[in-house]
């Protein structure tokens, strides 16, 4: 597991150098009476995902450990949106509903490729989700205190991309990622060290790729620093759907555990609610300009 903390510390690392030094450069820039290139944020996030991509494919490909082979997967679909997401940066921040509208697009689009790739889950509805949207709640209610909405129109298409954002990373943190974190004889809950601890902060370091895409610049770096600590979360939620799970016994129509990891839907829609209120602060409550 070492190689799997190592990679993510680096991840993490380089994201918030890459991220923070552009930014900076940005407002050097500004503050001297010129601009950044339209380019120079999608150049900024190609590059930050395509340093993580390499060491994160190596992960993907090792066959001794499942939990390598978890954390390279979803660090590189996190590349993948960083570079994507992170390419709409080049619509101008004076349009920031065309901004919006291109990033819950693009966003929902990659959420149904995956969806498409590795299947919907299956299983009784999750018991969690409304702990989820407690604690995306809990988490907007200081952007609501502090912030404003804008227009009508930004203000849906905020929300729009923020459940886009939501969807996707609910598509990646899916039940084969969770299933990497499980200790084999340990019966349906695995140890909750394991599953929240090294689960969480792999799932961690993905939502800090995919939120270093989103968001305008400058006001991104509100959603990088607060995505990753959901990974945490997340895995808490998810154990205690196992745990759910396990007491209401196998659904209708099956007898005994299935075979595999986990049963049931593995309280996807619950984390995507929790992500997607999460985003919503710095996309609904921050005017870019």
């Amino acid at each position: 597991m070492a190689a799997v903390v190592l990679v993510g510390l680096w991840a993490a690392a380089l994201t918030g150098l890459v991220q923070g030094a552009v930014w900076f450069g940005d407002q050097l820039l500004l503050a001297s009476g010129r601009h950044l290139p339209g380019w120079g944020w999608p150049l900024a996030a190609l590059v930050n995902a395509g340093l993580v991509a390499v060491p994160a494919g190596v992960l993907a490909a090792a066959r001794r450990s499942a939990a390598m082979r978890a954390a390279g997967r979803a660090w590189l679909l996190g590349a993948a949106a960083l570079a994507g997401l992170g390419a709409v940066r080049a619509v101008p921040v004076l349009r920031h509903e065309a901004y919006l509208a291109a990033l819950a697009g693009l966003a929902a689009a990659g959420g149904w490729l995956l969806r498409r790739t590795y299947g919907a889950p299956a299983g009784r509805r999750p018991a969690v989700t409304g702990y989820a949207v407690a604690g995306g709640l809990a988490v907007l209610l200081p952007w609501a205190w502090l912030g404003a909405l804008g227009g009508p129109t930004e203000t849906v298409l905020a929300a729009l991309a923020a459940a886009a954002l939501g969807w996707f990373a609910g598509q990646v943190l899916d039940g084969r990622f969770w299933a990497g974190f499980a200790v084999a004889g340990t019966g349906p809950v695995p140890r909750g060290g394991r599953l929240v601890l090294l689960g969480g902060f792999t799932a961690g370091v993905a939502l800090l790729l995919v939120g270093a895409g989103v968001g305008a610049a400058g006001a991104h770096l509100a959603t990088v620093a607060l995505l990753p600590a959901l990974g945490f979360a997340a895995g808490a939620l998810v154990r205690a759907q196992l745990a759910t799970d396990a007491a209401a016994g196998p659904p209708a129509g099956r007898t005994g555990t299935p075979p595999g990891f986990p049963p049931g839907p593995v309280a996807r829609p619950g984390l995507a609610a929790l992500i997607g209120l999460v985003a919503l602060g710095p996309l609904a409550f921050v005017d870019p300009e």
